[in-house]
Parts: structure tokens; sequence; C-alpha cells
């Protein structure tokens, strides 16, 4: 037994459909935020300021919770992506309309 073969090693291919999953993670959060975003600012008055807050507040909480539960940092940079673009896009918004 010369110890070559090592069970801690992924099977060709799967670390490319991980990268792409995790990629599709990514790109599915900033798709919900700029989706919702569009649909605030169509509506243009205070109380969608307020509704665009709860919603990326929402994903925010969302994203954490399914990175503590499946343990994996790609739903912690979506938390930290959805919020600081979510957060500047609200004070950025907000600003025109007061």
């Amino acid at each position: 037994m010369s110890g070559d073969i090592n069970t801690d090693q992924t099977q060709p291919g799967e670390e490319s459909r991980r990268n792409n999953n995790r990629i599709k993670i990514l790109g599915f959060n900033l798709l919900a935020l700029i989706v919702y975003t569009l649909l605030c600012k169509l509506i243009n008055d205070v109380g969608s300021l307020m509704l665009e807050a709860f919603l990326v507040f929402s994903q925010v909480l969302i994203c954490l919770v399914l990175s503590a539960v499946r343990r994996d940092v790609v739903w912690l940079l979506s938390a930290f992506m959805v919020l600081a673009i979510g957060f500047s896009t609200c004070v950025y918004v907000g600003e025109f309309r007061l």
C-alpha cells in the first residue's frame, strides 16, 4: 500500500460544478436585489423606500440563516454583497426622494 489513494480528493469536474453553483447563488441573490430595487423605484414614494429596506434586510437575514444551516461561505458572501449594495442603493435612491 503506497498511500496513493486519497479518499478526500474530489472527482474531476466536481470542483468546477461546485464553483458554478456558488456563482449561481451569488448571481441569483444579485438578480433578486436588482428586481425588487427596480420595482421599488417604479413605485417612487417614501413607502417604497421602506419596502426596499425591509426586502434588503429580509434577504440578508435569509442568506445568514442559510450560511449557518448549510455551513457554506458563499451564503455569507451573498449576505454581505446584498447588504453593501442594497444599503448603498437605499441611501442613494432615498437621497433623491426627500
